[in-house]
């Protein structure tokens, strides 16, 4: 399940919330420290986890001995 981040617009405090992207699409964000409304989510880049054989330039050049 991704986890989406919001920024509260008045008193600069982060949260975190994870959801399925059907649950986030109105969802309507509350801080928790001032019970501001005036979130704003903040773009953040997705987490990428390669795992095996083949992401390296010398992988390929294994077999071609």
């Amino acid at each position: 399940m991704p986890t989406y981040i919001y920024k509260c617009q008045d008193c600069g405090k982060v949260t975190e919330k994870a959801g399925s992207y059907s649950e986030m699409l109105n969802y309507r964000a509350v801080c928790l420290y001032c019970r501001s409304r005036n979130m704003r989510k903040v773009i953040n880049k997705p987490e990428i986890i390669y795992k095996g054989s083949g992401f390296y330039s010398t992988d390929k050049n294994k077999n071609n001995k």
